[in-house]
């Protein structure tokens, strides 16, 4: 992330709503961010943090408030380190959730080199507001202990939905992000030998929607979201889909030393 670039991220959530904004345009659509396949979604995505965290040193990228961090630690790890590029969001951290040796927090811009060696480094909805390729390849190579993994969750941006939101509602994202299309997929498959790809939302994005506003005085685990996890989990096992879905779980393993 070039300098300022890092600016504008930071100004964006230091001294802007986007967060907030972001958050408020999510609820409007419950039965997506709580559906039944969104909740399989996360229920993967934790095993795969709880598996690689275990007993074991964690950077967590875009760490915000300090939440993640804290169930990171929760999920065994040995210590755990945020770091994020906004001021006001590690200070709150900090403020909340520190443990001097066990859990730590910094600002940090993780795209400049930084020092340490960490058997995960984790981040959710963080990469696409990076140029990340270079900085997966630098912690990959740099960063990452032999036999340790890189996870993260980040939004695709193939779907018509997806990209209408972007287009549509500007005050809900930074100046610089970009979600994930098919050429990223791409070369994540071609720069990483060991890469698991693991998508979230299909059918259940559009019918998620409708199903937020017809019945909204319904839970989100209703017959209509049931029907479009089923189909989801059928449309998942066909992997030109892939591109289509509204997120995208990302499983990189570096091989063990001989």
């Amino acid at each position: 992330m070039s300098v300022d670039r890092a600016q504008r991220e930071q100004i964006a959530y230091d001294e802007h709503d986007v967060f907030e904004n972001s958050k408020r345009w999510h609820q409007r659509v419950i039965h997506v961010v709580h559906g039944p396949n969104t909740e399989l979604g996360e229920q993967r995505f934790e095993r795969l943090a709880r598996d690689a965290a275990a007993d074991r040193r964690v950077l967590d990228i875009g760490c915000g408030r300090g939440e993640s961090s804290k169930e990171l630690l929760d999920l065994g790890a040995r210590s755990v380190r945020g770091v994020d590029v906004s001021q006001k969001w590690i200070g709150h951290a900090k403020e909340r959730y520190e443990r001097p040796g066990v859990l730590e927090y910094a600002c940090l811009d993780v795209t400049e080199p930084f020092e340490g060696t960490y058997d995960l480094i984790f981040g959710r909805s963080i990469l696409h507001h990076l140029d990340y390729r270079p900085f997966l390849e630098r912690v990959y190579a740099e960063n990452l202990a032999p036999g340790g993994v890189l996870l993260f969750m980040e939004p695709l941006g193939s779907n018509v939905i997806t990209k209408a939101f972007h287009a549509l509602v500007k005050s809900a994202h930074t100046p610089d992000e970009r979600p994930f299309d098919t050429t990223d997929l791409d070369w994540l498959r071609a720069t990483f030998p060991d890469v698991r790809l693991i998508p979230i939302n299909f059918l259940s994005y559009p019918i998620g929607i409708a199903s937020s506003l017809v019945l909204r005085h319904r839970p989100a685990d209703n017959a209509v979201m049931r029907a479009a996890d089923r189909a989801d989990r059928w449309i998942e096992r066909r992997p030109r889909a892939l591109p289509q879905a509204r997120q995208l779980i990302v499983h990189v393993r570096r091989p063990a030393e001989a």
